[in-house]
C-alpha cells in the first residue's frame, strides 16, 4: 500500500490574491497528498463596472456552493469573475483509504457509545455519596430495613 505512513489527505484552500503560483505548485510534490484549491479573481474589462471581485467572494460562493442545494453558484461558467483554480499533488489519485479494522470499530464504539452509559452517568454521582457519608453526622437518619410496617 503506497500511503501506509500517512493518514489522510490534505486539501487548502486559499481565497487570496495570488493563490495560482500555490496550486501550481502543488502539483510538483512527491510523497505527500495534498490538494490546493485557489480562487482567480478577474480583473474588470470595463472600468464602470461596480461589482469587482473582492477577497471573501470565493469563499462565500464556495460555501453556497457546497452547503446550499439550490445553490446558483456554477463554477464551469464563462466569464465568472471569480473562478475556482485547483492543483493536486503528483500521488494524490494513488491514495487508498483505510479500511477500519475490527479493533479500531470496537475501540470507537467504547469510547463513544458506551456498554453501560448509565454507570458513567451515575459512578460521579456515587462518589458525591460516598463523601457525604463519610462527613461529620449532626443529624441522625432513619434507614427502613426489611422489618415490621415497612413495605418496600
Amino acid at each position: 500500500e503506497k500511503n501506509a505512513g500517512f493518514c489522510s489527505r490534505l486539501i487548502i484552500i486559499l481565497d487570496t490574491d495570488n493563490s495560482l503560483p500555490w496550486v501550481k505548485e502543488v502539483q510538483k510534490i512527491e510523497g505527500l497528498y495534498v490538494a490546493v484549491q485557489g480562487a482567480v479573481l478577474s480583473s474588470p474589462t470595463d472600468p464602470e463596472v461596480q461589482d469587482v471581485p473582492q477577497l471573501g467572494d470565493f469563499t462565500c460562493q464556495w460555501v453556497d456552493f457546497n452547503c446550499n442545494p439550490d445553490s446558483i453558484v456554477r463554477w464551469s461558467e464563462r466569464g465568472r469573475p471569480v473562478r475556482a483554480a485547483y492543483g493536486i499533488s503528483r500521488h494524490w489519485s494513488d491514495y487508498k483509504l483505510h479500511l477500519p479494522t475490527e479493533s479500531d470499530v470496537t475501540r470507537h464504539w467504547r469510547l463513544y457509545f458506551p456498554p453501560r452509559p448509565l454507570v458513567r452517568w451515575v459512578k460521579p454521582l456515587l462518589g458525591l455519596r460516598i463523601l457525604r457519608s463519610a462527613a461529620p453526622k449532626n443529624q441522625t437518619h432513619v434507614v427502613p430495613t426489611c422489618g415490621a410496617g415497612y413495605r418496600p
